[in-house]
């Protein structure tokens, strides 16, 4: 799975991590200090992790911490802009941005 496509939403991408690596949602919520319950919700999309949840799993599978905070940042904007009619606008403004704030975009 490419962990920078933008079509993939973080709860999918650790799922699949997951069950790539043989682990069950117990397993994992455990030793990442996260309810079992909460740990399915996320992997359905139905909860968004917090910043040290998604450090958390990110270090446990080995995927880049960067890489999985961006894509947690993602789904909240979404989350929270989805119906926005103007999330897409802001999004650019956001790309084109990055430049004058010294921030360069897709170096992850």
């Amino acid at each position: 799975m490419n962990l920078r496509s933008a079509s993939v939403k973080l709860g999918s991408l650790l799922r699949a991590e997951r069950e790539r690596r043989g682990e069950t949602l117990a397993t994992v919520a455990e030793v990442v200090g996260m309810q079992f319950q909460h740990l399915s919700k996320l992997e359905r999309g139905d909860r968004l992790a917090t910043q040290g949840q998604a450090v958390a799993l990110a270090r446990h599978f080995g995927l880049d911490e960067r890489v999985i905070e961006a894509r947690r940042m993602a789904d909240e904007f979404w989350r929270d802009n989805a119906r926005n009619p103007v999330a897409f606008h802001a999004v650019g403004l956001l790309q084109e941005d990055a430049g004058v704030y010294g921030t360069p975009v897709g170096n992850l």
